[in-house]
């Protein structure tokens, strides 16, 4: 269960449908919370709204434009939605963000930026 100030993943994980619910409700008081539309990405995400999903992602990267998972789930949406140009320079972005703000150890984001790199770049 969610907590009045967080919604981990695997909150929303459990049930999307519920925790974009509460995510709804949460925002309708503090709607100005990066955090909180970068979740509700997410659960946009996993319901398979994507063009919602985008909207909420980029609504997370205007309040906080260093956070690097609001690109991770732009460019994760836009792909669904076949805008691949688009997804790409979002990964590109986020990517470029996460390494500014971590150690010389890789994170979940740039084992994932590879991986959706070589997607654009390697021939099928």
């Amino acid at each position: 269960m969610a907590t009045e100030s967080s919604f981990p993943d695997i909150f929303i994980d459990e049930d999307p449908q519920k925790a974009l619910e509460e995510l709804n409700e949460a925002l309708q008081g503090d709607s100005d919370n990066a955090q909180w539309f970068c979740q509700r990405a997410y659960a946009h995400i996993l319901l398979k709204n994507y063009s919602c999903a985008v909207d909420d992602a980029k609504k997370a990267q205007q309040l906080k434009p260093s956070l690097p998972l609001a690109f991770m789930r732009t460019g994760i949406a836009e792909y669904h939605l076949k805008l691949f140009e688009s997804a790409h320079a979002a990964f590109t972005q986020g990517h470029q963000l996460d390494g500014k703000y971590t150690s010389h150890h890789p994170t979940q984001y740039q084992t994932l930026f590879a991986t959706i790199s070589c997607l654009f770049h390697c021939p099928l």
